[in-house]
Parts: structure tokens; sequence; C-alpha cells
């Protein structure tokens, strides 16, 4: 990113805007006062305070402003002047202070977000976002419910109505303890136990009792399977999202669904449906550089390494008809930078990794986030679903994590690219190296336990040989991009893709 060297300019007017209203009240009473959002300023505006301090990670310094901003969140940006109320956000994008959603607007929530201040500066507070992006012809419906959880470990079931067309719905758990979770099987702060159909012999889709037991290898896939299986990464805002259908095996129904949720944290839940017919082809990036490989912004699609990955990525896809659209680029500086190179493991679980999703909070496009850290413990990348929140940015699970100082070759960064973004677009692995199978789709192949030759309970490359290892969602990355024909029929489902 280029970043236009500018002195922060913030319209205020003087004192001579003070006069008295009808009822007595003095307005601007309140102009030069801090203020986290507008309902602190009186007849005015919280907008970015012109002498900003300018320190990396420093909170941002907020004024009431004499007049009431305008409303230009989401707007593009690449520098403070470029926003009326002087705060533009990493990904380049206007923002508003807020404390709380009811202070933003439609579609839109109050998240903590960086205002770029400087090259080197990075300042957190509390701002208003977009929801979720999503070509025009999708639809977002979002709902909050209130004290949903009230007992830890304590089963609640929601319906969900009827589907029609391609439909994801994101569970989000709200409450700020809300991790980590210890008692729930997916360590993820909520948890879908069951899925069914609503009607009055309902049919079960999954069942979350199947895969926190030892694996029979003879068990069948679920209908239905869900992403919930993430259980390196837990946070309060890391999502669980489902995707129906997710192939030719799902089950409709006119009834509905009712999904059983539990969670160890009592506290509130919003629901977000994101719902639309996929008729483009082209799949925008978002690029977050994090010091791997010391990569940065340059370019139309990144640095060589970057370009050269990128047409691999959009060599095997051609062959589900997608191809690599706009591609936007952010350098994280500063501390966030120091924070999120290299992502440890604690607790069992990828602490950070829910926080650096988060960074792609405010960005405007409908795309993929991809984060490139310098290394992830013991992991080369990992997605934040299967599916991922598709067009929503800010959460938990916002995108994909990759270890790109272990990811030197080009042609290799791009398979691992092209396996986690089939992840986030709703393929589950082919088979899993224990040997148990999630995916639902018949046409792809499986590679079940009894091919352990060697009996170490891990099943190889070679052992599979013939039976999926080709494909590009086999557990294990090596030389595969085969695609079958109901896998892409789910990638080129995926709401996010447009013309």
């Amino acid at each position: 990113m280029i970043f236009r060297s500018a002195v922060l300019t913030v319209l205020l007017c003087a004192c001579a805007c003070v006069s008295a209203t009808d009822d007595g009240r003095t307005d601007c009473a309140s102009y030069g006062q801090s203020c986290t959002s507008d309902d602190d300023c009186i007849n005015g505006g919280c907008v970015a305070e012109p002498e900003q301090s300018r320190v990396d990670l420093e909170p941002l310094s907020l004024t009431c402003s004499c007049r009431s901003e305008a409303y230009d969140v989401g707007r593009p940006c690449r520098t403070p002047e470029d926003c009326s109320r002087g705060i533009c956000l990493l990904t380049e994008t206007c923002s508003r202070p807020c404390t709380s959603d009811s202070q933003c607007g439609s579609n839109q929530r109050c998240s903590t977000v960086y205002a770029r201040t400087s090259e080197s500066a990075l300042q957190p507070l509390r701002g208003c976002v977009s929801l979720a992006e999503l070509p025009e012809e999708s639809e977002i419906h979002s709902e909050i419910y209130e004290d949903f959880f009230s007992d830890s470990g304590a089963a609640e079931a929601i319906d969900l109505p009827p589907v029609d067309p391609t439909t994801i719905v994101v569970f989000e758990h709200l409450a700020e303890n809300a991790w980590p979770a210890f008692t729930t099987p997916c360590r993820a702060p909520i948890c879908v136990d069951q899925l069914m159909t609503n009607d009055t012999e309902p049919l079960t889709l999954f069942d979350a009792d199947l895969y926190s037991v030892m694996w029979r290898a003879e068990q069948e896939a679920p209908l239905n399977p869900v992403g919930s299986g993430t259980v390196l990464a837990a946070n309060q805002s890391h999502p669980i999202a489902v995707m129906l259908p997710n192939g030719p095996r799902s089950a409709l129904c006119e009834y509905g669904f009712r999904v059983l949720l539990t969670a160890e944290n009592p506290g509130d839940m919003r629901l977000t449906e994101l719902s639309g017919v996929s008729t483009g082809s082209r799949l925008d990036l978002n690029l977050f550089y994090l010091g791997g490989l010391q990569l940065a912004p340059s370019g139309e699609r990144g640095p060589p390494l970057v370009k050269d990955a990128l047409a691999v990525v959009e060599s095997i896809y051609s062959r589900a008809g997608i191809e690599i659209g706009e591609v936007m680029q952010f350098e994280v500086a500063g501390g966030l930078r120091e924070e999120f190179e290299t992502i440890e493991l604690r607790y069992g679980i990828l602490e950070e990794l829910p926080r650096l999703f988060a960074l792609s909070a405010g960005a405007r496009n409908p795309a993929i986030n991809l984060f490139f850290v310098r290394e992830i413990y013991d992991t080369v990348a990992i997605s934040g679903g299967t599916p991922g929140p598709l067009g929503m940015h800010g959460t938990g699970g916002s995108g994909i994590a990759l270890s790109v100082d272990s990811l030197a070759d080009a042609d290799l960064f791009g398979k691992v690219i092209a396996h986690e973004i089939g992840h986030f677009l709703g393929l589950f692995h082919t088979s899993e190296q224990a040997g148990f199978v999630l995916d639902p789709l018949p046409d792809t192949p499986e590679c079940r336990l009894d091919r352990d030759r060697d009996n170490d309970a891990m099943l190889s490359l070679e052992e599979c040989r013939d039976f999926g290892a080709d494909n590009l969602m086999f557990w294990a990355m090596g030389s595969g991009t085969a695609i079958t024909p109901e896998q892409k029929a789910v990638l080129r489902s995926a709401l996010i893709l447009h013309n």
C-alpha cells in the first residue's frame, strides 16, 4: 500500500457557529471534548482528533466536532484526509466511531478496528463496518438473540426457514468471556450438536456425537456436515458457518431445519443468513502482508512469488470456471505485525488466529482474505471455516492464514492457497488422515482406514493412491489438483463470486 504523506484534516467549525436553539440548549456545547461516539457530542459528530500523536497501537484520540460529519462508512480511502471523520482503516475504508451496533447503520456492526495514521502506525478504536459484502443480487439477514445461551453446556434449539437457493447460516457468540472453551467438543464458543430437518419425521443431517468418539471406518459421512471441527481456533469472535445445501445428498425440507447448539459460556448470539444465486465466475482476494518472507504489496497481484502462486490458483480453479478477479493488498506494520507474524499454540489452540482474521474488518469487497504470516505452529495453512463466513469481514473466521516462510516455491504456494480456498468455499477433505469422511459428495474418492498398510493409524499419499490422493482436497498436500464435477458445483455456488 502506498501511503501518501498528508496532514490529517478534519473540518471543525469555529466558535462563531455557536448559537442558542429554541429550547435554550447551546449548539456545539461539547465541541472539543473527547468522545467515543456521536452520542457523546451535542449537535455534532465524533471525529479523529486533528492533533494525533500517531503512536502505533495507541488508541485513536477522538473529539467532538462542531457539526455532524457525513456518514461515509465504507467509502474508499488511502489516507485519513479522504474521510470526513478522519478515520481511514487498515482495509482502506472510512469508518465512524461507535460503542454498540445500534449506533451503526443497517447491515453494519460495531467492531474493533485499526486506523492507519502513518506508514508505521495503526491505532485501534471501535468503529462501524459493514456486516457482510456480497454481490448485489444476494440477501443478508441478521438478528441478535439476547441471552440465547443461559446455562453452560445446555443445548439450545433454533429453527431455520427453508432454503432456496444456497444459504450460509453463521452463528456468532457475542459474550466477551466466551474463550477459551474447554468443555465443548469443537472448542469454539458455539458448537453445532445436531442439524436436522424440521418436519414430522425429522431426518438427521449431522450429529456431532459421531465425531467426538474414536472414529469407526465403516460409518457413513453426514448428509450435511458442519464445519465446526476447526479445534485449533477458538474465540468469542470465531463463528460457526453452515451451508445449506452443500451437495446433491443434502436434504432440503419445505418445513425448514432445526439446529441444536451448545456453548460453555452464557451470552447473546448473532445469527446471520447469507443467501443468493451465484451467477458470476470471478473470485476477489484481499492480501494482508505480515512479514512472511518479507513480502510486501506490489503490482496488481503482489510481488513475483505471490503473483506466480496466484497464477497456479487460477490454473486450478479454471477447471471449475472460476478466475481471480480484483486483488487488494494491505501491509500490516508496526506492533500488529510483530504480534501476528508468528501464530503460536496456547491452551491447545492457535490463540491469536481469530484476532488475525478480525483485521479484515471494513473490507468493502466480496472477497476471501489471505494473511501471509511467517509461521503457524505445526501447520502450513488454515482456513477460518468449512465453509467460512462468506463475505463477512472482521470475524474470527474471516480468512485464511498461510505460513509463508515454508512456502517459498510458487507451485506449492499456489496449491496450498487453492486447497484452503476450497475449504473456505465449502469443500471438506475427501478423507481425513485417520480414515473418517466428512465430505458429503458422492463422486469424491474415499480412502478409509482399511488401506492403512503400515498400521500407523495414518493414511499416507502412497496408501491412498487411486483413492483420492490426487484430489485437491485430500488431507495431505501433494501434487494432487483434481476437482470432481460435484466439487465444482459447490465451488460455483459460492455467494461471493461475481461478474
